[in-house]
């Protein structure tokens, strides 16, 4: 599947040196390509580049007129199509070939390798963002100052296995303190509620309401006719006897009944929302509500000496914090939520930066050494665990150029490492770094790389740098 981004100024779906001559010649695969979704920006040059299948359909621009038009005026020629829609068959039969039924259910897999495998990337991707007063890791033992340990916030009770968009997928088991509803119904009707001739298009019991409705696809439909309604129909057990908050959003118009009550209508009159993310928006008047009286909702949790106990006032919630003696606030996006961007080119401090995340442990880096060799930099840190327990460290190896005759990057990461480091271990940390990739650049106007000259390239970890300067340049092909 390309990726949405230009690469060289090139958008990835329609590059015939990356698709054909690196994917296809140099790492031999001999697979399927196609776009990720309305990734395709070009009829032909896609085409031809060997992008055999445009998602989702219907497709943007592979129209069967337009395309059989450049197809007769020789645009694209007709070995191209073959050789794509062979690839396409290919596949198909490839799928074929495993003999996985359309009707077979899912297995479970209980090989407790898998279990392990996944439980240490699990692991080994979590970022720790804070740790005031080294709270973390919990402690399991009761000692001075760890009897009570109260968690708060929406997070601690919900379930989190996967991302959000294409990464979702149904796990065999989740592990969460509290129990969530098992299971809801969906009726997809074409007509809107209470219009005459109302037809029911499909009904489903589904165990997640995790459906994307924008890919939602039926024949039952007339031809052209994408409108169609959807009721959700689910029940929710409580646990106990508190006052609870319901809530919903959606892109158009929504109302919620609870026991055949409307309680939200998003549909005679739309609420906008708030921006809450990482200090906007509500998150001020949120901070203030934490530990008044008028405040209501959130759930207070604590484990006591094995114990759980709940209640549904936030507005009781500081009572918690008072008795316990250390506060995990469980806050945090819901895993729905995908951003990306950056921050030092226009001079913004975000609230957590790329490569930003602590460790249980401290560790105290060294002044960068540079080797420069024929073809490659050698970089080398010393590294030492200053903390009180063991930890894992990953360490970054940007460069800066200090006087760049083109928009670069503050600074560019080229490479990482990664390692264990014992109690009061010490060890050095070295990366290779190839001249080229290090310090040129693609020029997309010469169509050739670039290293230019009298130029301080800084090579820095932690903010610890250490310069280095070229006194010639040259252009460079990659053929």
């Amino acid at each position: 599947m390309t990726a949405y981004n230009r690469v060289n100024g090139e958008h990835l779906s329609q590059s015939k040196k990356l698709l054909q001559k690196v994917l296809r010649q140099d790492w031999k695969w001999n697979g399927m390509v196609m776009s990720n979704w309305y990734g395709v920006y070009s009829m032909k040059e896609s085409t031809d580049a060997g992008l055999y299948l445009e998602m989702p359909g219907p497709t943007r621009f592979r129209e069967l007129v337009q395309t059989s038009h450049v197809v007769v005026w020789n645009e694209i020629h007709m070995e191209i199509i073959d050789g794509n829609v062979r690839h396409v068959l290919q596949f198909v039969n490839d799928c074929l070939g495993a003999k996985i039924s359309k009707a077979q259910a899912e297995s479970k897999s209980t090989d407790p390798a898998v279990s392990q495998l996944l439980i240490n990337n699990a692991g080994e991707s979590i970022v720790l963002l804070e740790n005031e007063d080294n709270i973390l890791p919990l402690s399991a033992e009761k000692t001075p100052g760890n009897e009570a340990i109260a968690l708060l916030g929406p997070n601690f009770k919900a379930k989190r296995n996967s991302t959000g968009g294409p990464a979702c997928f149904s796990a065999r088991y989740t592990i969460t303190p509290t129990k969530r509803p098992k299971g809801s119904e969906c009726h997809i009707p074409c007509k809107c509620p209470g219009a005459q001739h109302r037809g029911l298009i499909e009904e489903r019991s589904v165990a997640t309401t995790k459906i994307v409705l924008s890919e939602y696809r039926t024949e039952k439909l007339p031809a052209g006719q994408q409108l169609f309604y959807v009721d959700f129909e689910g029940y929710y057990i409580p646990e106990e006897t508190v006052e609870y908050q319901f809530g919903c959003s959606c892109l158009g118009t929504e109302q919620m009944f609870l026991d055949g009550e409307l309680i939200v209508d998003n549909k005679t009159s739309k609420v906008k929302g708030d921006a809450f993310v990482m200090g906007m928006g509500t998150r001020k008047s949120a901070q203030k509500l934490s530990w008044e009286e008028a405040g209501r909702g959130g759930t207070r949790v604590f484990w006591n000496r094995g114990q759980v106990h709940r209640a549904g006032s936030f507005g009781r919630g500081r009572d918690g914090p008072k008795k316990a003696d250390k506060v995990v606030l469980v806050t945090g996006l819901s895993k729905e939520h995908e951003s990306e961007g950056y921050y030092e080119k226009i001079g913004t401090h975000p609230s957590y930066a790329f490569g930003h995340g602590f460790s249980y442990t401290t560790f105290e880096l060294g002044v960068p050494d540079i080797i420069l060799g024929e073809d490659d930099v050698r970089v080398s840190v010393k590294v030492t665990n200053t903390g009180k327990v063991a930890g894992d460290e990953v360490v970054h190896f940007y460069v800066e150029l200090t006087s760049p005759n083109i928009i670069r990057p503050k600074k560019e990461l080229k490479d990482f490492a990664k390692s264990k480091w014992a109690l009061g271990e010490s060890k050095v940390v070295s990366v290779k770094l190839p001249t080229l990739d290090v310090t040129s650049y693609w020029n997309s106007y010469k169509n050739k790389g670039h290293l230019q000259s009298d130029c301080g390239y800084v090579f820095q970890q932690d903010h610890r740098p250490c310069t280095l300067t070229l006194s010639d340049y040259w252009d460079w092909d990659v053929s």
